[in-house]
């Protein structure tokens, strides 16, 4: 009885196949890695697979829900792992040849919570260096590509886990966030990303890229599943210095279909695009949560310009901090994004640093006040396409000027994305959401009531999108 690995599956129609008995998480793990084999050696999604360990721990979770020991929404269910976070089954690499040898081979928190849950962990997925580099084709690493058509970028830096859930490969995969790394390539590849608020998921257990801004999240098909996922991994842990101690709530009980009387706040910081489609799109989206009945207005967020200043000394600062000390044997390892975002912050003061740390905890204060007149804040993901990888390497730093991820991430609100529709290219085009902290059952109420009540018209846009790609010609796309 095959338990067959579709581009439509969701955590949800998968547990139910499992505990009807339609399929089993065997069955369904040995479907996605033979997909591994026969395809991603053109995707670039995954850097190590666990093949014969994820086997077993698929036959351990079927006998499992056979004698009634059900674990919850994610036993069986297949899980890919960015490799920036640490599992028992070997050293992560952070896909660089700079990786430190002294990494251990252990589960972090997230990972344990994941296994807790009967999760099964099939491999680790491709990323961008240290998450903060570029696609290098000079390094010995896979370079992820857009399932959607092979020339073009899967986003960065969870490149590899969205890539992975977009191609069918798997069913969710973990990524982090430090300033879109999630969201970025979520819209890029047409699938659901979560930033949850910093601090809500514990951070240990991952390699850094910068202490006071990064996230883990999930990624997914759906914002359901998101919610799925983030009930288990959230919650206090006393490694991480950072994590809150908060309590956690259902995410899924609001998840009601309903954004009546919900108050939707248009970014008016909003640029038309290059592509009229990708403006069309976000338009449509909004005017689908208005006809269900949530008010929109426009919103001035505070102090942008200000803020991303701030970000980027952050950002900078933070990362060559850790990476200092291997700076001077390891530079002609690492790849060129990341050797130029060290020099630029090897400029910067710790006067700099603490004045950019003010300016973002004084706006936070500031962007307060937008949550008092609306409880959710909508935006493009990307103003634009995902980069062909040919104009990615002309111009690396391009695409970052097109993507309004990056304010959130800086203030550490939740945010997600979700897929709206499809560029004239036939690339998908993903809308923003973000929310005050700690209101991820809001936000997850949003998405997943848009995706709900849009499922319909965006399946067939989906299915024809795939179909098309599908017909033309060239190795370039994956059906």
């Amino acid at each position: 009885m095959p338990g067959q690995a579709s581009k439509n599956d969701t955590i949800q129609q998968i547990g139910l196949a499992l505990r009807r008995g339609e399929t089993t998480s065997r069955n369904l793990t040995a479907d996605y890695l033979r997909k591994v084999k026969r395809e991603d050696g053109r995707v670039g999604a995954f850097l190590t697979v666990f093949e014969e360990v994820s086997l077993e721990e698929a036959s351990r979770a079927d006998l499992e829900l056979q004698a009634g020991n059900d674990k919850g929404p994610l036993h069986g269910i297949p899980f890919g792992i960015k490799d920036i976070l640490f599992t028992r089954e070997g050293r992560a690499s952070a896909q660089s040849l700079a990786a430190d040898p002294d990494w251990p081979c252990e589960d972090g928190p997230v990972i344990r919570r994941l296994r807790s849950a009967g999760a099964i962990i099939l491999g680790k997925t491709s990323t961008m260096e240290y998450a903060a580099g570029l696609p290098d084709p000079t390094k010995p690493f896979p370079i992820p590509r857009n399932p959607w058509n092979l020339e073009y970028w899967a986003g960065g830096s969870s490149s590899g886990s969205a890539s992975a859930v977009a191609s069918g490969f798997v069913t969710a995969t973990i990524g982090t966030d430090t300033g879109g790394s999630v969201r970025i390539p979520a819209s890029y590849c047409g699938i659901t990303g979560l930033k949850p608020t910093f601090g809500l998921v514990p951070k240990s257990g991952c390699i850094p890229l910068a202490y006071s801004l990064d996230t883990i999240g999930p990624m997914a098909r759906s914002a359901y599943d998101c919610a799925l996922v983030l009930q288990e991994i959230a919650g206090h842990d006393p490694s991480d210095r950072s994590s809150l101690r908060v309590d956690i709530p259902n995410y899924t009980e609001l998840l009601n279909g309903e954004v009546s009387g919900l108050r939707i706040g248009v970014d008016v910081r909003r640029r038309p695009s290059v592509d009229p489609q990708v403006d069309a799109a976000f338009d449509r989206a909004i005017a689908t949560l208005a006809e269900l009945g949530a008010q929109v207005f426009e919103v001035v967020l505070p102090r942008h310009d200000e803020l991303m200043l701030a970000y980027g000394v952050v950002l900078g600062s933070e990362a060559l901090s850790y990476h200092r000390s291997r700076l001077g044997p390891k530079w002609e390892e690492y790849t060129l994004g990341a050797k130029l975002m060290f020099a630029e912050a090897a400029f910067y003061s710790a006067a700099d640093y603490v004045k950019s740390q003010r300016v973002r905890a004084a706006v936070s204060a500031e962007a307060l006040g937008i949550f008092r007149d609306v409880d959710v804040v909508a935006s493009l993901t990307s103003y634009e396409e995902p980069p062909l990888l040919a104009e990615l390497a002309e111009d690396p730093a391009s695409w970052i000027q097109n993507v309004s991820t990056r304010y959130w991430s800086a203030l550490g609100n939740p945010a997600i994305s979700i897929p709206i529709g499809f560029s004239a290219n036939g690339l998908p085009i993903g809308m923003q959401l973000a929310a005050a902290p700690l209101r991820e059952q809001t936000l997850l109420r949003v998405a997943d009531t848009y995706q709900s009540q849009a499922d319909t018209q965006e399946h067939v846009a989906r299915e024809t999108a795939v179909d098309r790609s599908c017909h033309m010609s060239g190795p370039g796309y994956v059906c």
